[in-house]
């Protein structure tokens, strides 16, 4: 995740990563919340937010930068 700062009046750009890894977890994005924008600086809070990415799509075996909590495994037999 990168920092900024602006001036007042201004347009000042923060990207969020859209994967990150920490502690040899993987995360990926989920989303970003951002309250009101105000002069007063300490008020200025934007919450970025990162669900676990441990499965994937193409490799069921590595992150793919989809949240887990969106994805899921079903596991069918078919009888006669």
């Amino acid at each position: 995740m990168t920092e900024g700062t602006g001036v007042y009046q201004s347009t000042t750009a923060v990207a969020a990563e859209a994967k990150v890894t920490v502690d040899g977890k993987n995360y990926a994005l989920d989303s970003i919340v951002q309250t009101t924008i105000t002069e007063v600086a300490e008020n200025n809070v934007v919450k970025v937010y990162y669900a676990t990415d441990e499965i994937g799509v193409e490799d069921p075996d590595e992150p793919d930068g989809v949240p887990d909590k969106y994805q899921a495994v079903v596991t069918f037999k078919v009888e006669n």
